[in-house]
C-alpha cells in the first residue's frame, strides 16, 4: 500500500512491477506452516494482489499464474474453493495464452485426477506437450 501511496503521490519510479506482485504472490505460497486462519489471510491476499496485476499496465506473466495456483495449495485438498480458484485460474493462463510446463505440473498436483482430466483433456499420468493455444 506504500508503493501504491506513493505513485498517487507522484513518484511513478515506486510503482509495483509484475516482479514486485510475483514475489509477494511467491510470499505468500511458500508460508505452508501457518494457521487455517493465516493460510486463509495469505490466500484472501493472494487473490486481491492478482486482481491488482491483472488491471496494471503489464498485467500477469506465466510466474504469476504460477504462484496464484501454488497459493492454492494452502487451502483444504479436495475443498470445492481450491479446484474452483484452480480450475479458474488455469483456464485464464490458457486464455491468455501463458501456460508452460510448470503450470500444468501445478496443476496436476493441485486438483483431483477428474478434475484434471476435465480442464486438461489429458490424464494426470500422460506426457503433456503444451498446446501452442495455450
Amino acid at each position: 500500500d506504500r508503493m501504491k501511496t506513493s505513485v498517487l503521490l507522484g513518484n511513478k519510479e515506486v510503482a509495483p512491477s509484475v516482479y514486485t506482485y510475483n514475489a509477494a504472490l511467491s510470499a505468500c505460497a511458500d508460508d505452508k506452516s501457518c494457521s487455517p486462519d493465516e493460510s486463509q489471510k495469505a490466500f484472501e491476499t493472494s487473490i486481491k494482489l492478482f486482481n491488482e496485476v491483472c488491471k496494471s499496465k503489464t498485467g500477469p506473466d506465466t510466474f504469476t499464474y504460477c504462484n496464484l495456483l501454488r497459493v492454492c495449495e494452502l487451502l483444504p485438498p479436495k475443498s470445492e474453493k481450491r479446484i474452483s480458484v484452480a480450475r479458474a485460474t488455469f483456464l485464464k493462463c490458457c486464455k491468455a495464452g501463458l501456460v508452460i510446463d510448470d503450470t500444468v505440473a501445478i496443476l496436476r498436483g493441485l486438483v483431483p485426477s477428474e478434475v484434471f482430466e476435465d480442464v486438461t483433456g489429458n490424464t494426470v499420468d500422460s506426457f503433456i506437450i503444451v498446446p501452442f493455444e495455450w
